[in-house]
């Protein structure tokens, strides 16, 4: 239990701290670019997965082909 309350005290500590770094510009600057650092992984992820997810369709297709 005490664990779970210094998480949760750590993260409450950590959104004051977002909160009063982000009022400033460079604070700002920052965070935009985390944001976009975040949002480039994602897609990254996302095309990552789009493409496994391609690959194991046309490997079931080639799968279901006539047999020989």
């Amino acid at each position: 239990m005490r664990k779970f309350v210094l998480l949760v005290f750590g993260a409450a500590i950590g959104f004051v701290a977002a909160h009063f770094v982000n009022q400033s510009p460079s604070g700002r600057q920052f965070f935009e670019r985390v944001n976009r650092g975040t949002e480039e992984l994602s897609q990254a992820f996302a095309q990552g997965y789009r493409a496994a997810e391609q690959d194991q369709f046309e490997q079931k297709l080639n799968d279901l082909g006539p047999k020989n």
